[in-house]
């Protein structure tokens, strides 16, 4: 084999291993089809109470002294509680509104706790329940879904003879609670707002 054979051999070797280099390089690409992740967060729904009335009742030591089961209507100007539900059930919303109301007392300066007697008290319609702090009483229900307004309407209050009672004003405490009974669907949950009614 002479010098120009080898020559030649080595040159088309060398052009042989350039082409197989080209061809492979020419073969090799990025990534033609790629997934990425999509979603909706949904933050999740209240039940709450967004608003309760304070109650008032006006009443005079003549009144309270000398007469018995005294009943006094209410003279606050507003009575409309606001509640809220908006967990998404659905055909299965379903919530009431209880209320514990509890003893009207004044304190006097000499530290002493005097309580009102107060036979029972009515918050909306004809269900009365006696202010205690322990007892409730169903005040309203729904199965709609968002915001609802109730106006309470004949509240009232009864009061039982006191011949010692003060030229004072008794306050006390309504704890308001929603309730929500989500059916098959979820469980039950609640919510709670408390206003101060006074009376005097």
């Amino acid at each position: 084999m002479n010098k120009k054979t080898i020559i030649s051999m080595l040159a088309i070797t060398g052009l042989m291993i350039g082409f197989t280099s080209f061809t492979a390089d020419a073969a090799t690409t990025g990534t033609p089809s790629v997934t990425s992740n999509t979603g909706v967060d949904v933050a999740a729904g209240t039940l709450s109470i967004t608003s309760a009335p304070d109650i008032t009742f006006n009443s005079n030591v003549d009144d309270i002294a000398n007469g018995a089961n005294l009943t006094v209507s209410n003279s606050s100007s507003n009575t409309t509680l606001e509640t809220t539900d908006d967990q998404g059930y659905g055909a299965d919303t379903s919530w009431s509104l209880s209320a514990v109301p509890s003893e009207l007392i004044y304190t006097g300066s000499d530290g002493k706790a005097n309580t009102l007697k107060v036979a029972s008290m009515t918050l909306n319609g004809t269900d009365e329940v006696t202010p205690n702090g322990t007892t409730s009483v169903n005040v309203t229900s729904g199965k709609n879904e968002g915001t609802t307004t109730t106006s309470l309407s004949k509240i009232a209050i009864t009061l039982g003879k006191d011949q010692q009672v003060f030229g004072a004003t008794y306050s006390g405490t309504i704890n308001w609670t929603l309730t929500g009974n989500t059916g098959t669907i979820g469980g039950s949950s609640t919510s709670s707002s408390t206003t101060a009614p006074a009376a005097q």
